[in-house]
């Protein structure tokens, strides 16, 4: 059995030799659908902001509002940038493990009470 020369390679490709390339793309299509859960979760005040921001702009051309689109579309990524990161590693961990580690779930956890605190203190 031949091993890819780096062991995250390894690790992160190791199920590819034993299955086909639509059972790689279920997998990774599964492992992107529950990470995706928890970012949505993790995003709640985000997404509000970024929906309503859009909404506004729909319909509107002009230079001026192609940069309220493309300020609203930077505030996205920036306030989203840690749970986007984490997006990433829960799928990869999905991958390699089948599941979500412990350790991944309670960053997620953290990381949702900390939007949780940020939401009710914007709501008082």
């Amino acid at each position: 059995m031949k091993q890819p020369a780096t062991k995250p390679d390894w690790r992160k490709d190791h199920w590819r030799q034993y299955e086909s390339p639509a059972d790689h793309a279920e997998r990774v299509e599964r492992a992107e659908e529950t990470a995706g859960r928890y970012f949505e979760m993790a995003t709640v005040r985000q997404k509000a902001a970024y929906d309503l921001a859009m909404a506004d702009l729909r319909g509107l051309d002009a230079p001026r509002y192609t940069r309220a689109r493309a300020a609203a579309n930077a505030e996205w990524a920036r306030s989203t940038a840690e749970a986007a990161d984490l997006f990433q590693i829960t799928c990869d961990e999905i991958m390699v493990h089948a599941e979500v580690p412990e350790e991944i779930a309670a960053l997620w956890d953290d990381l949702e009470a900390r939007e949780v605190v940020l939401r009710n203190a914007r709501a008082a």
